[in-house]
């Protein structure tokens, strides 16, 4: 086993960057990358899915309706609502974490 330069054997992070770093996390400042990708994968999934569900909830309404403005409205609409999803905070990353003492 190597030595590290600064003479820790389970972190290679100085000790004043270790110390920043907890007390970031204990803030709510700092997150877990395998948490952040998990989050992102759930989004992208439930904006993929949405995005696909758009031409079974409208492909009769779109096929009766002759306006092209209208058409274009109810497009939008959905879209909008699909992407609503991004307007949410569905990881609960933007709170801090309940003290527990």
């Amino acid at each position: 086993m190597s030595a590290r330069p600064n003479g820790g054997s389970e972190s290679i992070a100085p000790m004043p960057l270790r110390k920043e770093m907890e007390l970031k996390k204990e803030l709510g400042h700092l997150v877990h990358v395998d948490d952040v990708r998990a989050l992102a994968f759930r989004i992208g999934r439930q904006i993929r899915d949405g995005m696909l569900n758009i031409p079974d909830r409208l492909a009769a309404i779109i096929a009766a309706e002759p306006d092209g403005d209208k058409i274009r409205a109810l497009l939008t609409a959905e879209i909008e609502q699909v992407l609503t999803v991004l307007d949410t905070d569905p990881g609960g990353f933007s709170t801090r974490p309940s003290s527990t003492t």
